[in-house]
């Protein structure tokens, strides 16, 4: 016996799998060009995961402007103040050097911060706990970087002000 033919909606979501896809890697190589003619590190993995919320429902608040730039920079500052606070802002990454306990209990704090401070602010960016994460354990430089990324930030929410004039909402109009 065969298989049942897909339905209308299965077989249009190939379609919209990979205009998602493509539209992420698109928005991520926007930043990355950006940072290589710069020379500066406008793009991390937290604009990744922006990148790819924008492409699934640039419409989202989460995904607002607003939301992504203020998410963002409460993560950077809640992350460097963290690490400050435990003594390991300046240091060496966490990744390349010793990880030691002030990376964790600065994590954990610039965690909470993020949270607490987004959600307070009616600001929510989930992302912006992975660049907590990025600040708190010491991959983001205060040399430049931390510019440099929110340059890229900038670049993401401008392309969340076009794409959510550009195109059709992913869910039906609430009455």
């Amino acid at each position: 016996m065969s298989a049942p033919l897909p339905t209308t909606s299965d077989a249009a979501r190939p379609r919209g799998l990979f205009a998602m896809a493509g539209l992420s890697g698109g928005l991520v190589l926007l930043v990355g060009v950006i940072a290589w003619a710069l020379g500066a590190p406008c793009l991390a993995p937290p604009l990744g995961v922006t990148a790819y919320l924008l492409a699934k429902d640039p419409k989202a608040a989460v995904n607002s402007p607003r939301n992504i730039v203020i998410g963002h920079v409460i993560g950077v500052a809640a992350g460097l103040g963290s690490a400050g606070a435990f003594g390991v802002l300046g240091e060496p990454s966490a990744l390349t050097g010793t990880f030691v306990l002030g990376h964790a209990l600065g994590s954990a704090l610039a965690i909470v911060l993020t949270v607490s401070l987004t959600e307070g602010l009616r600001c929510p960016h989930p992302p912006a706990a992975a660049t907590t994460l990025v600040a708190s354990l010491g991959l983001l430089s205060l040399q430049g970087g931390v510019l440099a990324f929110m340059a890229g930030v900038a670049v993401l929410a401008g392309c969340s002000f076009a794409l959510r004039r550009s195109r059709p909402s992913a869910s039906p109009p609430k009455k």
